[in-house]
Parts: C-alpha cells; structure tokens; sequence
C-alpha cells in the first residue's frame, strides 16, 4: 500500500499524542508575582530604557508626527497576565492614551483571514526575509514567487486583507471582542494620511493579484483599503494588551474563562475559544519569524535564552510581545529606528523578556558584559542612520518626492522634525533617572522623573 500525504500525517500527530501520554500538565498559568514581575523592576526597566531612547516619528505618514496629537514626551509600558493582574510604568496613562495599531495589528488580520477559512499557505509563506516592513519579494517579478514572505509585513497583511472583502464591519466587530472596546474604530484622518502616501502598498497590492493572490481590480480595491483602515484603527494601551493576552491564553476569550472558572480546572479549555488555536499557532510563529523586520536577529541574539521573541512593532510606536501560557507586555513611544521600530520598546523588551519568562534551571544567555556589548554595537550602528535620515529630511524640506503631500503638509511637518530634533540633541542628567552613562543622541527630552501612574492593578479581561 502506497503511504499517503494524509496517513503519513496522521501517524505522525497519533506519535505526538502517545509521547504525550504521562507528562505533566500544569492546571493553571502563573500570576505576574508567582514569575517576580514587581513595581520596582518595570520601573527599572521604564527608566532604563527611556534613557537609551533615540530616533524620530514616522515622518512618511503626516498623521503620525502632528504635534497637535502625537506627544514625544509620553511612553507607557504595560504588562498583563491571564489572571487580569496588571503592571504599568512610564509617564503616559494606558487606560486613555490614544494610538493606532499600524503593524500592530498584522498578525490579529492574519487570524482574522485564518478564522474565515482562508488557507495560511495561500495567504503567505513562513521565511525570514531580513527586510524591511515594506519589502518583499512580491514586488520582484523575475522571483516568481506567488505569495508574500511572511504573514506580517506589509504584503502579507495586505493578502490577508482579502478575507475582509466588503465587509469591514466584520472585522471590527471581531477587533471589538478582542479589546472590550464595543467603540472601536479606525481614525479617517490617520487612514487619509496613509492613503495618501501609500503608492507602495499599492504596487504591492497589484503584484499580488498579478500572482492570482486577488483576482480583480475590486479585490485590489478592497485588500488595499481593508490594510489601511485596519492600520489606523486606535485604541489604548490596555486595549491592545488585551487582544494579545486572548492570543497569550491560547485563543480563549478570558472574561468568559475567568468567570466560569474553579479553583483546580485546567484553565485551558477549548470550549470558550474565540480563534482556532491553529492559527494562534501560526500567528505566533509569524511574529517570531519577522515581527520586528530588520531588528528580529539582533533582538533574537539579545534575548535567546530568556524566551522566544513573539514581538510585533508598529510604526505608531507601540511594540507587543506575548508570552504563551503567561501573559503579554505593550509599550509605547513614538522615536523609531532606521528599522522602524521604537527604540525605547527595543531596549525594554529585551528586558521584558526576562522578567515574563518563566523559572529555568538552566538559564543560558549572553553574560551581562557581552549583552551590553552587542546592544552597544547595534545602537552605534543604526544611530547614525537614523539622526542622518532626519537630517536630511529636514535640510531638504521634505521634498515632495519624498512625501508625495499637499504642501501646507510638507511645512507642517518639516518644522515638527525640526523641534524633535532639537529634542534628540539634548544631553544631560535627568534627575537621577540615568542609570548609567549613555552615548550622544540615545537621552531623552531634559525633565525631572515623571509619577508612575497606574500602579498594581486587577481588572477583568
């Protein structure tokens, strides 16, 4: 008898299921105080990472650096775990600060497309490309490849963004059962801003029906506008914290979990899943594949031995990592790397990792001399391209091949780059907030230590 794809695969999951017999299964998560998450580490980590902070706003999107909405002063990091127990350090208040998801929001389109039949082998590939959020091979046609990269840069978000179709409303309402926002909703002014920038996202989109991925210039249209509109929808901290933490707890809706659950369950139970734990399976294996672009191996380096990197950055400057099983941590300011991600998130996630990972015997990572040594490395690397990107934009007065904007924009904008600028050149002590000497360009804006605001909290998810 000739072995078969299906029975091949179907010995191999009896095989996983009879070596899972006999081994122990832990009823419940832990608390963010069974693992040691306190106050006074987020607020190490807070101010440890505030200090090396550097870069600058998303300039190509206009929305993104409107002084009248976007504040480079304020930062907020936020940890939660599946018991609803909350943390927060920072000067920002997680419960009404207001941001767009932007990429923030790819791998939860992904498990929208998943959760709506799509295919995952349709909707893009699994490689780990190295490029930029805007970059694949799509774009390439002498590659022939006929699916995006990964499933979180912007051509797999866009291909996912065919399971929308017309009906948007549908995906909002599936983002309004993973916040607890029955409100939420995009931001026309952050969308009209990225629509009106967005000329590569669109070549993007016509590639992907050149492949067959979409299949007429309505699916063009819709794809397109679905990414944009999903991109700028807004929410807070907390928000964003508790969609993830859906993802954390295996796909289960946990205001449902939490208030059914007894004392001595399994906490994990099928029954009250609001996604297939497949395509959470998948979804976390998109984001630590390629969820911070550029900086994935460097942040790979920087923490393996803690935990894996399940971390998704946006543009907006949020940035979010899951921790399966425990819990998740958000953080938010907008100065960007070259990469396009926030560098104030870089720096505390990588210690975000260690307090979230669990307990190990035997724990293996870089020595604390050679971690400092490589995140040095990374820093001086990419901080000169960064502050020479601003520069040169702002020397240039946006130019509008640049910006491709109404010109009122390229003003407007050009004069806020000019005055964060003049807040990445300010250098010296922060009232105490420095925890060790720092190199030119990495300080923030001179003030004293802003109150930490939300302190230990309980809430129900």
């Amino acid at each position: 008898m000739v072995k078969t794809k299906h029975n091949q695969n179907t010995k191999l999951g009896a095989a996983i299921r009879k070596l899972q017999e006999g081994k122990p299964q832990f009823i419940q998560p832990p608390t963010l105080s069974d693992i040691g998450v306190t106050q006074k580490k987020l607020d190490l980590i807070d101010r440890f990472a505030w200090g090396r902070a550097y870069g600058a706003t998303a300039a190509y999107i206009s929305a993104l650096i409107d002084p009248t909405t976007i504040n480079p002063r304020v930062r907020v990091t936020l940890v939660g775990d599946l018991w609803g127990n909350i943390l927060s350090a920072g000067n920002g208040d997680f419960g009404s600060v207001k941001v767009s998801f932007q990429s923030t929001i790819k791998h939860l389109m992904y498990l929208y497309a998943i959760k709506r039949g799509e295919k995952p082998e349709e909707i893009s590939g699994v490689a780990q490309t190295n490029r930029a959020f805007n970059n694949d091979r799509i774009l390439d046609p002498e590659t022939q490849v006929d699916r995006p990269d990964n499933a979180v840069n912007n051509a797999g978000a866009i291909s996912s963004g065919r399971a929308i179709g017309d009906n948007f409303d549908g995906f909002l309402a599936f983002m309004r059962t993973l916040t607890g926002n029955p409100k939420l909703n995009f931001d026309p002014t952050i969308f009209q801003s990225e629509f009106d920038t967005g000329f590569n996202n669109m070549a993007i989109t016509y590639r992907l029906a050149a492949t067959g991925r979409l299949l007429s210039h309505k699916a063009v249209r819709q794809a397109y506008m679905n990414y944009i509109r999903a991109c700028s929808i807004v929410a807070t901290p907390l928000e964003m914290l508790k969609a993830n933490l859906v993802l954390a707890a295996g796909g289960m809706d946990l205001d449902r979990r939490l208030k059914d659950y007894k004392k001595g369950q399994r906490f994990y139970d099928a029954a009250y899943s609001l996604i297939p734990s497949d395509g959470v399976v998948r979804s976390e294996n998109a984001l630590n594949v390629a969820g911070l672009y550029l900086f994935q191996p460097i942040m790979n380096l920087l923490v393996s031995g803690a935990r894996a990197t399940t971390m998704k950055s946006g543009v907006s400057g949020v940035e979010v990592a899951l921790q399966p099983g425990v819990g998740a941590a958000i953080t938010y300011h907008v100065w960007l790397d070259s990469a396009g991600n926030s560098t104030y998130g870089n720096v505390a996630h990588i210690l975000l990792n260690e307090v979230m990972a669990g307990p190990c015997p035997v724990p293996v990572r870089l020595s604390p001399s050679e971690l400092e040594r490589a995140l040095r490395i990374q820093e001086d690397s990419d901080t000169p391209n960064t502050v020479r990107n601003v520069l040169a934009l702002a020397k240039a007065g946006h130019p509008r091949n640049m910006y491709r904007l109404k010109p009122r924009m390229i003003t407007k904008i050009r004069d806020e780059h000019q005055r964060q600028l003049e807040i990445l050149r300010t250098v010296g002590a922060r009232d105490g907030e420095t925890l060790e000497p720092t190199t030119r360009f990495r300080r923030g804006p001179t003030q004293g230590r802003p109150a930490t605001i939300g302190r230990t909290t309980r809430t129900r998810i």
